[in-house]
C-alpha cells in the first residue's frame, strides 16, 4: 500500500485529524462510525475487539488507522471541553474578588484618600497581573504575589486588625499552581472571618512539600454567626470542581470549621516546572 494510503481521509493539511466528513465515508467506514459514537470509547480494551469485527469490510490496517483518527479527534475534543470549562470557572472568580477589593477601597475614600489612591494602583497592580496571558503554567511565587498585592489592599483598610503569618516553603516556590486557586481561599479567610471581628485576627497561608503533593493550608478566625456565606461557598465549589477537573481524585479540598476558628486545605499532585 503506498503512504499516502495510510493517511486518514480526515487528516488536515499538517497529518493532524480533521472533522469527520460522512458524505465522503464508504458504507463500512459509516457503520463504524455510528457503532463507536455509541461506544463512546468505553474502554481501551474495546478497540482490538472492534478492529477485529470490522477488519473484513475494511481491512485490518484501514481499520486500525480509522479508529485512531477518530480517538485523537475524541481526546483533543474532550481538551478543549475542559479548557473551555476551566476558563469558565476562573472567570466567575475574577468578578468576586473584584467587587470585594472596591468596595474596600470605596471605604477609604472619605476618611482616608491618600490610603484608597495606593489601594487603587495596587489593584491595578493586581489586575494586570492575574489578567495577563501566561506564557509558562503559574508557579506558587505568582500567586503568593497576587495574595500580597491583595492583601495590601485590605491592610489599608483594616490596618493591624489584620496580621498575616507565612510558612512557605522556599524549596516550591518554582512549583506548578494552578492559577486564581490561592488567593480566593485568602481572600475568604479576610472577608468572611478577620474582617467581621472587631479584635481582627490572623490568617495563617502554609504552603509545604508532600511526598507526591502540594499541601495549601489557609486558617483563619471566625465569628461564631456568619454575616455572609453565599460568597463563600461559591469560592470554595468553585475552586473544589476546579481541581476535579485539572486532577481527577487526586485534587482535594478540605473544610474544617471548628468552632471559632476556619480551616481550608488544598491539595494537588506535585508537578515540576517546565
Amino acid at each position: 500500500m503506498d503512504e499516502d494510503q495510510h493517511k486518514s481521509p480526515d487528516a488536515g493539511p499538517s497529518g493532524a485529524p480533521g472533522p469527520v466528513d460522512m458524505s465522503a465515508m464508504t458504507p463500512a467506514e459509516r457503520a463504524l462510525d455510528e457503532l463507536l459514537a455509541g461506544a463512546h470509547f468505553a474502554a481501551a480494551h474495546d478497540l482490538p475487539d472492534l478492529v477485529a469485527r470490522h477488519a473484513a469490510t475494511m481491512g485490518v490496517a484501514d481499520a486500525v488507522m480509522y479508529l485512531a483518527d477518530l480517538q485523537q479527534q475524541l481526546l483533543v475534543q474532550k481538551q478543549l471541553e475542559l479548557q473551555a470549562r476551566l476558563d469558565s470557572l476562573r472567570a466567575r472568580i475574577r468578578p468576586h474578588f473584584l467587587f470585594n477589593t472596591l468596595n474596600s477601597i470605596a471605604s477609604l475614600i472619605v476618611s482616608r484618600p491618600h490610603d484608597a489612591e495606593r489601594a487603587v494602583e495596587d489593584l491595578a497592580e493586581l489586575l494586570r497581573v492575574s489578567l495577563q496571558e501566561q506564557q509558562r503554567p503559574t508557579l506558587v511565587a505568582d500567586e503568593l504575589r497576587l495574595c500580597e498585592l491583595y492583601l495590601a489592599i485590605e491592610q489599608l483598610r483594616l490596618g493591624e486588625r489584620l496580621q498575616v503569618l507565612w510558612e512557605v516553603d522556599p524549596a516550591l516556590l518554582d512549583t506548578p499552581m494552578p492559577s486564581l486557586i490561592l488567593q480566593p481561599l485568602v481572600e475568604n479567610a479576610v472577608y468572611h472571618g478577620v474582617a467581621q471581628l472587631s479584635a481582627g485576627g490572623t490568617v495563617r497561608v502554609s504552603v509545604q512539600r508532600q511526598p507526591d503533593a502540594v499541601l495549601v493550608v489557609v486558617e483563619n478566625p471566625a465569628p461564631r454567626t456568619p454575616a455572609r456565606t453565599g460568597g463563600h461557598h461559591m469560592a470554595l465549589e468553585n475552586i473544589r470542581q476546579r481541581l476535579q477537573v485539572l486532577f481527577g481524585s487526586l485534587g482535594q479540598l478540605r473544610i474544617d470549621p471548628t468552632g471559632d476558628r476556619f480551616r481550608v486545605e488544598l491539595q494537588y499532585p506535585l508537578q515540576v516546572a517546565a
